[in-house]
C-alpha cells in the first residue's frame, strides 16, 4: 500500500491524561495503539465508573 503524498501534517498534539489539557509535540513515537503516551490515564468522579470530562461536568465549568 503506498500512502506517500497522501497528506500533511502540521502539528502533533498528546493528551496524556483524557480530557485534560495536551502538550505539543516536535516529534512521536506511533505504536500499533496511535501516539506513545496519549491517554495513559484518564479521572472518574468516586462512585462512578463515568470518565470526567471538562465538556460534560458540571462543576468544571461552572459560571459565576
Amino acid at each position: 500500500m503506498g500512502y506517500e503524498g497522501t497528506g500533511t501534517i502540521n502539528e502533533l498534539w498528546r493528551y496524556p491524561v483524557s480530557s485534560l489539557a495536551g502538550e505539543h509535540l516536535d516529534s512521536a513515537t506511533i505504536t500499533l495503539a496511535g501516539v506513545a503516551g496519549d491517554r495513559l490515564g484518564a479521572l472518574f468522579e468516586s462512585g462512578n465508573e463515568a470518565i470526567l470530562s471538562p465538556s460534560h461536568y458540571r462543576r468544571w465549568n461552572s459560571a459565576p
